[in-house]
């Protein structure tokens, strides 16, 4: 979605500087794909591979090919499996030009392999590994619109509800201003609220942020339809599920989200660094041969957030999820099961039902609650999940509710080109090759 605007003045500028590195994700801007020129000598990897019926028992491959074998994964077939797999992905690597890429596939709730390769820090030479943790764009706004729909369920939150009712500002539409903005308008990016067009944006930071107040008073951040009408793409509105959650909780948006979520799941992940314990595995982001995030120096985001007062927080929610790929796997396993993870039940089951129904539609594809679902990516599969770009990288995060099954990848820095389908090319060919060679079909 590009929406063009005219006539900018002060508070669309200082609004278009904050999404210039805070909400870049897919939809929003395109840069032109560079070759990265990485030598194949150069792209490492290192491979995990379980298997379901092996009491979560692992055998890895790295550069110096080291296996651990089980009983049940003493066959050829199985014990050659991953070094083809490895070997097409890593052809895949070099036809994306990706940087760095982790990548988790799972059934059930098991982890079925796990590959890493290339490079987290370029600069500083070190690999991406099963512990990288890389910024997942746009695939956030899944993570925040299920502990949206569990705090819904749980009777804390009302979608039908107007927002200003927990955010504490009146937040209308100019064009509709006895119409309420709901919750649910957020959740299915029908509020009305639109980004502004990036190609204004050179910026690249503000401090402090402006605030939701000073922003809402001016009318350059909706359409002109009525809220509910139609499907229009928003990193705006899905940032202001953050504000929604503080309101309904009292909480810092970052520190509910690793109350509720992340400590139950046992993960290292949050949405803003400093809730990561583990630092020294933060990738860095590229575009073409240049960094454009050194992640683990990124501390202008949360030195800038402590004048918001609780419930006007509209920035997080909709890109800024820091997480390694198995990690993501396991919160996309809450997605695609029943909200519960290793017998405690995270996620309300309700909620999850919910998120996977569909709402609205978009371009003639069904979606959900912060859920794209398409039949476009892999034959004869309807696919629910989200993909990310910001800064350079893709990411995606897809599974298939019938079976049970589902695909995690994360680059920090690949070609960013599309395929006649419209998918990004290098999500279509990464699914297509993990559902081929290790998920099979649906009756294997």
């Amino acid at each position: 979605m590009k929406q063009r605007i005219a006539g900018l003045g002060l508070l669309s500028v200082l609004m278009l500087m904050l999404f210039n590195f805070s909400t870049l994700d897919d939809r929003v801007i395109e840069v032109a794909n560079v070759d990265l020129g990485i030598a194949a000598s150069h792209i490492t990897d290192q491979t995990t591979i379980a298997d379901t019926t092996a009491s979560k028992s692992i055998a890895t491959r790295s550069t110096g090919m080291t296996t651990s074998k089980t009983p049940t994964q003493t066959s050829n077939s199985k014990m050659q499996q991953p070094k083809r797999i490895s070997d097409q992905v890593k052809s895949l690597s070099k036809k994306h030009h990706i940087v760095g890429m982790s990548l988790a596939v799972f059934r059930g709730q098991d982890i079925l392999y796990i590959q890493s390769y290339g490079y987290s820090d370029k600069e500083q030479n070190i690999k991406a590994n099963k512990n990288t943790k890389y910024r997942i764009a746009s695939i956030s706004k899944a993570i925040s619109g299920m502990m949206t729909m569990d705090l819904a369920e749980k009777g804390k939150i009302d979608i039908n509800k107007d927002i200003s009712d927990y955010i504490g500002l009146k937040i209308r539409s100019p064009y509709y201003p006895k119409t309420p903005i709901t919750t649910w308008n957020l959740l299915t990016h029908t509020s009305g609220i639109i980004d502004s067009n990036p190609d204004f944006v050179r910026a690249t930071d503000v401090k402090p942020f402006v605030t939701l107040k000073t922003i809402v008073k001016g009318g350059e951040f909706f359409h002109k339809g009525k809220p509910g009408s139609r499907f229009v793409y928003s990193n705006f509105g899905a940032g202001l599920l953050a504000g929604v959650i503080e309101g309904a909780t009292g909480k810092r948006f970052y520190d509910y989200a690793e109350e509720a979520l992340m400590k139950p799941m046992g993960i290292d992940a949050g949405y803003i660094r400093t809730k990561i314990k583990d630092k020294n595995n933060l990738a860095s982001m590229y575009s073409g041969r240049y960094r454009t995030v050194n992640l683990k120096k990124w501390n202008r985001i949360e030195s800038a957030y402590s004048h918001f007062p609780i419930g006007q927080m509209y920035l997080l929610a909709h890109g800024d999820l820091i997480i390694s790929a198995v990690d993501l796997a396991k919160l996309a396993m809450l997605l695609c099961n029943d909200g519960s993870y290793q017998g405690k039940q995270i996620i309300e089951k309700s909620a999850i039902k919910k998120i996977n129904t569909p709402q609205v539609k978009d371009n003639g594809n069904d979606a959900g609650l912060t859920l794209a679902m398409t039949t476009s990516l892999v034959k004869g599969r309807k696919l629910h999940g989200h993909s990310g770009q910001a800064y350079g990288m893709v990411a995606g995060m897809y599974y298939d509710r019938e079976d049970k099954t589902g695909v995690v990848f994360i680059t920090n820095g690949c070609d960013r080109n599309k395929n006649k389908t419209g998918n990004y090319a290098i999500s279509y060919d990464i699914l297509n090759l993990v559902y081929s060679k290790i998920l099979k079909s649906k009756t294997s």
